[in-house]
């Protein structure tokens, strides 16, 4: 796909590249149909072997009648020749890879969009629909910080060389579980397990698990623990460490049991962390009768609003 525009038809009118990665390149193009902007991902060829038809293209699929605001929508697929293309909805706004290219994120938005993303996770998950890939850049946030997550089912399967060597890129490798590096099948469990290398990513712009070769990272990824002492440099609370560290853990059945179990663990920390907030606030001595009032009053309009705005969005 060297010329973007010969993918301009009927349909769709081709606008500009976005990206490209592993699996292809993604446009940005016009819906002439529907009047509408989309996304296109045009997939490589080598990438349409028997793996997508068995992993990929029935996902894809059962995405077209999937919908949630953490994940970002799929209208359908199609085939020219042996050409896929992948028809999505467009954000605009930027990926979790870019967002933190310039600074970690701290707690309070990392919780926020931490708990949107397995809010997402939790809806595929209940769904069938195990994404296999998760890694920041496959994850879109919004200018309002609503993380979209998108290429489900665009899985890797990490084969060795005769020469002993990793086939796969080192993009790819370093947010894979254990067990999808030992030939298994992606599993619910491991997403959680990919999703803990993505917020520990979050929280300390490194990731977790490292090394100068694809086999030096699965080394990694199967034997080494994550370093938490730059969690607690950043002065990251002790919840949100143990959450990470839960995650990460190299047996799936010492992770959490679910992406559900997990985001109800996460807004809780969201609610904790505002009603500390409010705690805080409290601890502020009045001076004077008046300064007292206004205080009290303040302190009650918080925990009101804070209560609507939970309600509302439960």
């Amino acid at each position: 796909m060297n010329d973007p525009s010969e993918q301009s038809s009927s349909d769709y009118r081709i606008l500009k590249e976005l990206g490209q990665g592993i699996h292809g390149h993604v446009y940005k193009a016009w819906h002439t149909a529907q009047q509408r902007v989309v996304a296109l991902k045009l997939l490589k060829p080598q990438v349409t072997g028997t793996a997508f038809h068995t992993h990929c293209l029935p996902t894809v699929n059962s995405l077209t009648s999937c919908s949630h605001p953490n994940i970002c929508s799929v209208s359908g697929i199609d085939k020219a020749g042996e050409s896929y293309t992948i028809i999505m909805e467009y954000v605009e706004g930027t990926t979790l890879r870019e967002l933190i290219k310039s600074n970690p994120l701290d707690n309070h938005i990392f919780l926020s969009i931490a708990a949107q993303i397995a809010d997402g996770l939790k809806y595929a998950h209940e769904h069938g629909i195990t994404h296999g890939n998760i890694k920041p850049s496959n994850i879109l946030v919004t200018g309002n910080r609503q993380p979209k997550i998108t290429d489900f089912g665009l899985t890797y399967y990490p084969q060795t060389t005769e020469a002993g060597s990793a086939t796969l890129p080192l993009e790819a490798l370093p947010y894979l579980a254990p067990e999808q590096l030992a030939g298994e099948s992606a599993t619910p469990l491991a997403d959680l397990f990919s999703l803990g290398t993505v917020f520990y990513e979050l929280l300390t712009g490194r990731r977790p698990f490292t090394g100068e070769t694809p086999e030096a990272v699965i080394n990694s990824i199967l034997n080494d623990t994550p370093d938490f002492e730059n969690l607690r440099a950043r002065e990251i609370p002790g919840d949100t460490i143990l959450m990470i560290e839960k995650l990460l853990a190299k047996d799936p059945s010492d992770r959490f049991s679910s992406a559900e179990e997990l985001a109800i663990t996460l807004h809780a920390m969201r609610s904790f962390e505002r009603e500390s907030a409010v705690r805080q606030f409290l601890q502020v001595k009045p001076q004077t009768p008046r300064q007292y009032l206004l205080i009290s009053l303040l302190a009650v309009l918080l925990v009101a609003l804070w209560y609507v705005m939970t309600t509302y969005h439960n």
